[in-house]
C-alpha cells in the first residue's frame, strides 16, 4: 500500500475520532496535529537530520587534524660501557609527549566529491520529507472536507426529518380533530 493510502487511512481515523467526540478543530490545526504526530513523518524527519549530520561530518575533512599523544613508562637501562655505574642496571621513569598537526592539501578532489554527494543526499532527504508531509497534508485536508460535508448533510437530513415530523403531527391532529379524512 503506498503512502497516500496509508495517510488517508490515518487521517480518516484521526478525524473520525474527532467527529464522534463532537470536537471541532480548524483545518490548519488538524493538519498541524497530523504532521507532528505521524510516526512515518517523524522517521523521515529523523532521516533528514541524520543526512545533515553526515554532511557536517564530511565537511570536517577540510579541517586540519591535530593529535596530542603521550606515554609514561619505566625503562630498564643496562649499558655498562656507555653509562656510569650509578646509572646502569636500574629502572628509570621515561616519558614522551607530543603534538602533531596535518592538513591535506590535495587529494584528487575526493573530499570535495564526498561533500557534493552528501549535499545531494541532504537534498534528496529534504525532498522526500517535503513530499511525505505534503501528501499527508492533502489527505488530512480531503478527510476534513469530507467530514465537514457529511456533517452538513447530516444536519440537513435532521432538519428535514424534524420538518416531516412536524407535518405528520399536524396531519394527525387534523385527522383526530375530524377536519381531515384518514385517507388523506
Amino acid at each position: 500500500m503506498n503512502i497516500f493510502f496509508k495517510s488517508t487511512i490515518v487521517a480518516g481515523v484521526f478525524f473520525a475520532s474527532f467527529a464522534s467526540a463532537h470536537h471541532t478543530e480548524s483545518l490548519s490545526g488538524a493538519v498541524h496535529t497530523a504532521l507532528t504526530t505521524n510516526p512515518s513523518l517523524r522517521a523521515d524527519d529523523a532521516a533528514y537530520r541524520a543526512t545533515i549530520y553526515d554532511l557536517i561530518a564530511v565537511e570536517g575533512g577540510f579541517q586540519p587534524e591535530v593529535q596530542l599523544f603521550g606515554s609514561v613508562s619505566q625503562e630498564y637501562v643496562d649499558d655498562p660501557i656507555g653509562l656510569s655505574a650509578a646509572d646502569t642496571g636500574r629502572a628509570k621513569l621515561a616519558g614522551e609527549i607530543g603534538l602533531s598537526a596535518s592538513l591535506p592539501l590535495y587529494d584528487g578532489n575526493r573530499r570535495a566529491n564526498q561533500v557534493y554527494a552528501a549535499a545531494g543526499r541532504v537534498d534528496q532527504s529534504a525532498l522526500q520529507l517535503l513530499d511525505a508531509s505534503e501528501t499527508m497534508a492533502l489527505a488530512v485536508t480531503e478527510q476534513y472536507i469530507n467530514i465537514a460535508r457529511q456533517s452538513a448533510l447530516l444536519a440537513e437530513a435532521r432538519r428535514h426529518i424534524a420538518r416531516l415530523n412536524q407535518i405528520s403531527s399536524q396531519a394527525r391532529d387534523l385527522v383526530d380533530g375530524g377536519r381531515l379524512p384518514a385517507s388523506d
